[in-house]
């Protein structure tokens, strides 16, 4: 039997070989589409298991670096205390500033023999107050641009810092400027109402379970007085 068959032309030859060559053709292609498409999907999982372990390790190093900013903030106590007690030295009035936007322009609101005492502070405990200040705007920044993980850190140290915070807050505000500030101290800022901020809400957070406990329990007292009053005997009417 001839495979090429001498009696017919070389076209209609070729097109007779053209359907089992495009056949293997076809199915040597499929095996190819399903090769490459198995590789991508092995490509997809190992760059989805290596952004996973990139995820895991930027966690792993943001919270190691929010552990060692927090032990650089208990360097920070010692300062505070210091300052604490110099300003008990000089009798200095404690008054609850309210913060609001760090300008000097508040200082017209400050009580007036607190304006006095401010001004007359030593130039030691000045220096003390913004060596305090610098190095709490250094702590700052890693969290405030992500580099740290700040969610450690507040648990750890959230209420301290914004104390300190509110205790500084004069000495920040004639720093900053007036009603155009200077861009002094932008990051510890943010850092502080962010905190201020998640502060304020679990302490809401508290005092509404505090009042659903409390409302819970005057219901369950209602409720016994009302189960009691059911049990008492009534005189009833005559005739009745």
């Amino acid at each position: 039997m001839e495979i090429i068959d001498t009696q017919k032309s070389l076209l209609e030859n070729i097109y007779f070989f053209s359907g089992p060559i495009l056949a293997l053709l076809g199915l040597f292609i499929f095996f190819q589409i399903k090769l490459a498409r198995n590789q991508l999907l092995i490509a997809k999982q190992q760059l989805e298991e290596s952004q996973r372990q990139l995820i895991t390790y930027s966690q792993r190093q943001a919270a190691n670096l929010a552990a060692d900013k927090v032990k650089e903030y208990t360097e920070i106590l010692p300062l505070e205390n210091k300052l604490n007690e110099e300003l008990q030295k000089i009798n200095y009035p404690k008054i609850k500033m309210a913060v609001k936007n760090f300008t000097n322009d508040e200082t017209k609101e400050w009580d007036q023999n607190f304006s006095k005492a401010f001004l007359a502070r030593p130039i030691e405990i000045i220096k003390l107050e913004l060596d305090i200040i610098n190095k709490l705007e250094a702590f700052s920044v890693c969290f405030v641009k992500g580099i740290a993980d700040e969610k450690v850190a507040f648990n750890s140290i959230g209420r301290t810092f914004c104390n300190s915070i509110t205790s500084l807050y004069p000495t920040i505000t004639i720093l900053r400027g007036s009603q155009n500030p200077n861009k002094y101290y932008e990051v510890l800022i943010q850092l502080y109402r962010r905190w201020a901020e998640r502060l304020d809400s679990f302490t809401i957070e508290v005092e509404n379970e505090k009042l659903s406990k409390e409302l819970k329990d005057t219901i369950q007292k209602i409720e016994k007085l009302k189960d009691r009053s059911m049990d008492y005997d009534y005189i009833k009417p005559i005739g009745t």
